[in-house]
């Protein structure tokens, strides 16, 4: 299973789930569904897990965000709707990874990507 499948399920249904893949970066398929977002919630997850299995995968998730920020930017339609930037870290990595995006709009942190965690940041972001 996805380890994000819970993020999904947990997002009011009004809310649409575009998996990202560090291999893939931003593809078409977001591209596509960004014209028709009233918000945009992008997930950056540097646990320990997976940063020992890729030590550049958080640059890569920051690449994906200015990526995806820059064409919410460009596009007329969806140009200032509502950003927020959820960064699931190891509590001990989250500081210095939360200082390194303080740039990006509404940044929102736990300590991991647990069903729990990722559940109650979907609690907290839309009641």
């Amino acid at each position: 299973m996805d380890p994000f499948e819970p993020l999904g399920r947990a997002l009011p249904r009004q809310v649409r789930h575009v998996p990202f893949r560090l291999e893939y970066g931003m593809t078409e398929l977001h591209a596509d569904f960004l014209p028709a977002s009233g918000a945009v919630m992008v997930v950056i997850c540097v646990t320990d897990n997976v940063l020992s299995s890729n030590p550049q995968a958080f640059q890569q998730q920051v690449n994906f965000v200015i990526n995806i920020w820059r064409k919410v930017g460009e596009t007329q339609s969806i140009a200032g709707i509502p950003a927020i930037l959820l960064l699931a870290s190891s509590e001990a990595a989250s500081r210095a990874y939360a200082d390194a995006l303080q740039n990006f709009p509404a940044l929102v942190s736990t300590n991991d990507y647990t069903t729990e965690a990722l559940v109650a940041a979907v609690n907290v972001l839309f009641g």
